[in-house]
């Protein structure tokens, strides 16, 4: 073995690039070419429907390849020409610097034979393989109970490479800049516009083990690695025998559930070190593809769940996801993904992402690819494995959903891919219909894509640092999951970004008259004084939560919370319950969370009142440039916080509990309960179905109609030619 391997194995080390150039045939493409800056910009109306993955366990694969070429050729069909193939690439790596990427060649001739237009971004699925596990067992991951594997759902035993191992990513970046030379020499270089590194848990970048309540990364490499980390944070300091965290330091919290960043200071410097491992190894690969093809390659990939991985308890904590700032600050990434989220696939219920993606990614000049995993009563072959996701159970209520899902992606510029897990989802004309009809209004470019949202969410993804493994979910639940349908059966849009872009300058302050600070526990001194002197004003109200501001001022104290919302706030080290009731619903949390906050402020308005205890739930403060409103309870029904939204100034499209998506040219309602609808609108103007082609009223500023629960309808606003569009 040479020095370089023996270093690698052993210690830390820079990654090299191993220099393979990629030509590319000179035969031009297929149609116009769809670059990184072109799909950056979806509002351009070129591309909002993409094709599909086939990704399962367990399954027929020959029986999904033959779905795959079938479903590429009715989307086809319907003018639909980006498609997402799946390569399992470690079934091409079949020894040291050794591949045969005919199994990739196979898939990428049989897409293009059912679509010999179509333009290609390769899904590459990379695990370890056995020969590289064999001769490499000192490179894997270690959990703290001692062992390196872990049993997945799937029901098969995974091992997972350590995070710190130079030696892996040096060997991955072989590949990959092979695998992207062999595509430049290969007959298809044409087609394949763009590459999406799909490493750990199915492909997602989270932890193996982490959905199963295993910690990591305990291996020698990476004790190795977060002491030279801390070696350079802290020249000054000698670090002690083991540097990594224990799991009962992990699961205990200084402050009740919370930390005290003195008493916790190692902790959370293993959980930044550890998110950036897995952030740092993503866009590493990113920029193999950037720099093997000039630059031309789209590149992407899934990852910042800070919202659906907050269900359990550390999930969040193990997972790697929770650098997002970080991936979306890289000049080699151009868009985040992640699936939309299976809690709220309902028919009646919304479409959105694992985390503040679609609008984060906006801002950082990304853009958002929502994979759509729009399950059909036509194949259900595989229950076992995705019985997680709803499945539409005749072809209207997979219309309706489509269009809603659609119109999320619409409203919020993202890319929409429609998912077929087990094949044959869509294999029905009416379904198909719907897809191709979406797929022209997508391409539209008549219309306007201008925001107009006036409800902004913020989520800090460094507070879930500040709470313990074995708790945090009592309260991130509520405050992440169980809240979200109440806010978008609000009657209004709303965006959702990450706290740091709003801290850091980024969001459009002028466009919000309702701001949500949903977790920021911990916030700096810099972050404190932005949100005192630049979001504190102009009218606007701002919703916080539990115990905002308490920990980042010297020792965490509710003075703190104080100085930051201006409504006093008391606390309780006792654990208990936290909810509010409304119409004969509890809200709120179900396990006891420690310690817990509530307003004790003589001068605040009180708006509601907790359910358990006699103290405030929500209380209310107006100041000269803006109000501060304070819940204590994790999660409000949508009636109090349309209430809040509307004193605060926001247009409530409607005053139901149904879902709006909105631009200044495009609106959406799913509906959420049956019955009457009384659509206000924000100006004059035309409304046209363009699903149905059809004029449904002419300069108007209000439209009634009457809907069942989960239909979905969508209009252009506007002054556009209404007779032209009618023929």
């Amino acid at each position: 073995m040479s020095s370089r391997r023996t270093f690698l194995r052993t210690g830390v080390g820079v990654i090299t690039s191993v220099g393979m150039a990629t030509r590319f045939p000179n035969v031009p493409p297929p149609h116009p070419p769809i670059t990184p800056d072109r799909l950056r910009k979806p509002e351009q109306g070129m591309l909002t429907l993409l094709g599909n993955p086939t990704e399962a366990a367990g399954v027929d694969r020959v029986d999904q390849a033959r779905a795959w070429q079938k479903t590429v050729g009715n989307f086809a069909t319907e003018a639909i020409h980006l498609f997402f193939p799946h390569i399992p690439v470690t079934g091409c790596w079949i020894g040291e610097s050794r591949y045969d990427f005919s199994p990739m060649d196979t898939v990428i001739r049989n897409t293009l034979k059912s679509d010999p237009t179509a333009s290609l971004i390769l899904r590459l699925r990379i695990d370890m393989p056995d020969w590289w596990i064999n001769g490499h067992p000192d490179q894997v991951l270690l959990y703290e109970d001692g062992t390196d594997s872990v049993k997945t759902s799937w029901g098969t035993q995974v091992k997972a490479p350590s995070l710190a191992s130079a030696l892996w990513r040096q060997d991955v970046e072989h590949l990959l800049r092979s695998l992207v030379n062999h595509v430049g020499q290969s007959d298809y270089a044409r087609h394949v516009v763009g590459y999406h590194p799909a490493l750990f848990h199915g492909g997602e970048w989270f932890q193996e083990g982490s959905q199963y309540g295993k910690k990591a990364d305990y291996s020698p490499l990476m004790e190795r690695a977060f002491r030279v980390w801390l070696r350079t944070k802290y020249p000054d300091e000698a670090s002690p025998e083991r540097v990594i965290p224990l799991a009962s330091q992990r699961d205990v919290g200084d402050i009740g559930h919370l930390r005290d960043p003195e008493k916790s200071r190692n902790v959370l410097d293993y959980y930044e070190f550890y998110h950036q491992q897995i952030a740092e190894q993503a866009i590493g690969y990113c920029r193999i593809f950037k720099e093997e093809t000039a630059g031309r390659a789209i590149t992407g990939l899934y990852y910042g769940y800070s919202i659906v991985l907050s269900m359990l308890p550390g999930w969040l904590q193990r997972s790697g996801h929770l650098a997002l700032k970080r991936v979306l600050e890289s000049p080699y990434v151009d868009y985040i993904g992640s699936m939309l989220d299976n809690e709220y696939l309902e028919r009646e219920g919304f479409g959105w992402s694992f985390g503040p993606l679609a609008d984060s990614a906006r801002l950082h000049g990304k853009v958002f690819v929502a994979e759509d995993e729009a399950r059909t009563w036509l194949n259900r072959r595989y229950e076992q494995y995705l019985s997680y996701i709803p499945w539409s159970r005749t072809a209207e209520e997979e219309v309706n959903y489509l269009k809603r899902n659609f119109s999320c992606a619409m409203t919020h510029c993202e890319h929409e891919e429609l998912a077929d897990l087990e094949g044959g989802w869509y294999d029905d004309q009416r379904i198909m219909d719907c897809v191709g009809r979406l797929a022209r209004i997508a391409g539209d470019p008549s219309w306007s894509r201008s925001p107009v949202t006036q409800i902004a969410l913020f989520i800090d993804e460094t507070a879930y640092f500040y709470q313990d493994e074995a708790h945090d979910a009592a309260l991130n639940s509520p405050l992440m999951i169980d809240s979200m349908p109440e806010y978008f059966h609000i009657g209004a849009p709303l965006d959702m970004y990450l706290f740091s872009d709003l801290t850091d300058g980024r969001v459009p302050l002028e466009r919000y008259k309702l701001i949500v600070l949903l977790n920021p526990w911990h916030i700096t001194d810099r972050q404190r004084d932005f949100i005192k002197t630049r979001v504190q004003s102009d009218g606007r109200w701002i919703l916080t939560y539990y115990a905002p501001g308490f920990i980042g001022r010297g020792t965490p104290a509710c003075e703190s919370i104080r100085d930051l919302i201006g409504i006093q706030v008391a606390m309780d080290a006792k654990p208990g319950l936290l909810q509010i009731k409304s119409k004969g619903k509890t809200y709120g949390t179900r396990n006891p969370v420690a310690p817990i906050f509530y307003a004790q402020d003589a001068h605040a308005e009180v708006l509601a009142r907790q359910s358990n205890a006699d103290r405030p739930a929500v209380s209310l403060k107006r100041f000269d440039k803006w109000t501060s409103v304070y819940s204590a309870v994790p999660a409000l029904p949508a009636g109090l916080l349309r209430r809040l939204a509307k004193d605060a100034g926001v247009h409530l499209y409607v005053e139901t509990d149904d879902l709006i998506y909105a631009t200044d040219g495009f609106l959406a309602i799913h509906a959420g309960v049956a019955g009457a609808k009384d659509l206000r609108l924000p100006k004059i103007c035309n409304l046209y179905d363009p699903y149905d082609r059809r004029l449904d009223a002419r300069r108007t500023q209000g439209f009634s109609l009457t809907m069942k629960k989960g239909d979905t309808r969508l209009w252009m606003l506007g002054e556009m030619n209404c007779t032209k569009r009618q023929q």
